[in-house]
């Protein structure tokens, strides 16, 4: 599937909304909920308002936001993070990959 502006948007958007919840969630640890807020705010600013006029510089950027997520969830995994809490932000890497492909 080709990604375009919209598809790529809404799926940094969906991504952050999951991180948010994870930070805001009360049974995670502080030092956990630092690193989904602080992955929230990077995908803010790296990738929801910083659109791409060209195609190329699109699928790059989408590149980059698959490598920065799974780079993310390993963060989260090394800091325990529960199974039910990491699977929907899995589910969103593995949706961003399929998407590139």
């Amino acid at each position: 599937m080709t990604i375009n502006q919209n598809l790529a948007i809404e799926e940094y958007q969906l991504t952050c909304d999951v991180l948010m919840e994870i930070a805001q969630d009360y049974d995670v640890p502080p030092d956990v909920a630092d690193i989904a807020s602080a992955a929230a705010n990077e995908l803010e600013l790296q990738f929801i308002d910083n659109e791409q006029d060209d195609d190329d510089e699109l699928e790059e950027q989408y590149a980059d936001f698959i490598d920065y997520l799974e780079s993310v969830i390993e963060d989260l995994e090394e800091n325990e993070l529960d199974d039910s809490q990491l699977n929907p932000l899995k589910k969103r890497l593995a949706k961003a990959r399929k998407r590139l492909s």
